[in-house]
């Protein structure tokens, strides 16, 4: 089995394993504790209260959501978001097509979406970080080889997944 893919496997286990266990406290609260209380009159509009979301080690909100609820729908997979779901404030028109770092970001399309491991040591990690300004990771942490059938390309820690490849996460 594969390294990246075996990562995965393990993170949505300890995932489902966290929500059981929260389940369970919620469910059955220790003795003598009383059930979580709610200030008067306030109400959720659904009745989920909290969302714990498990991200792959190295990889960013921006990564899954840069352009979340919009897909290029260019593979015959359309997605089309419910309507009224909220943009995501982050990826612009500017960043996407005149980004200050070496590469613009480029969509990754449902086949690339298992991709090469970047370089996070601590040295690399702390280049692209650049004194606070978080502009060297292309040059920083981005590698060149890998093995398939991991996608690499340049600029890769730059791109990012559209809600086409994002639902099959």
């Amino acid at each position: 089995m594969h390294r990246s893919f075996r990562r995965v496997l393990a993170v949505a286990a300890a995932g489902g394993l966290c929500l059981a266990g929260g389940a369970a406290a919620i469910a059955a609260p220790a003795f003598g504790a009383s059930a979580p209380q709610h200030a008067p009159g306030s109400s959720t509009a659904t009745p989920i209260q909290h969302l714990v979301v498990i991200f792959q080690e190295n990889v960013s909100f921006d990564h899954y959501f840069g352009t979340y609820p919009d897909a290029t729908n260019t593979d015959g997979n359309p997605f089309h978001a419910q309507p009224g779901t909220p943009s995501v404030n982050g990826l612009t028109p500017v960043l996407l097509n005149h980004n200050p770092n070496s590469a613009n970001p480029q969509r990754l399309a449902p086949a690339q979406a298992l991709t090469c491991d970047q370089d996070h040591g601590y040295t690399a990690e702390q280049k692209a970080m650049d004194s606070g300004l978080m502009d060297k990771f292309v040059e920083e942490t981005g590698v060149s080889t890998c093995s398939p059938p991991n996608y690499e390309a340049p600029g890769l820690v730059m791109d990012y997944y559209d809600g086409n490849t994002v639902t099959g996460l």
